[in-house]
């Protein structure tokens, strides 16, 4: 199951970083305190990858060769800490982040077929 999620959160996190990030750092060249926004959550989220990376295969090494004594108090509590992060991640990204993405384009609204920017 550890071994699923790794998997699937790499896959993510190089759509985010190849797609998402790259396209808002070009959008926001010139409207510096969007880019800053872009830039810190980029690094927040470098930082939370670098943790999973490191929990992961530190875990998937322990179980594939047998390591005995695996700490299971501190393994629950790198995995509480994991899972309050991305809850947090997962949140901004849903309530800011892809605001940050549709910032400026037009969309319909839903009374009418009129058109009105987000800006």
């Amino acid at each position: 199951m550890l071994k699923k999620f790794y998997y699937e959160y790499h896959l993510h996190i190089l759509k985010e970083d190849k797609q998402l990030y790259t396209n808002l750092l070009l959008k926001f060249t010139y409207v510096e305190d969007k880019r800053k926004v872009v830039e810190e959550r980029q690094k927040e989220m470098e930082g939370i990858t670098a943790f999973i990376e490191d929990f992961a295969l530190k875990t998937l090494s322990s179980v594939e060769h047998g390591v005995s004594g695996l700490d299971v108090e501190e393994f629950n509590k790198k995995l509480q800490f994991l899972g309050d992060a991305l809850t947090k991640r997962v949140q901004f990204e849903e309530e800011e982040l892809y605001e940050l993405y549709n910032f400026g384009q037009v969309k319909e609204t839903k009374n009418s077929n009129n058109k009105e920017s987000d800006s």
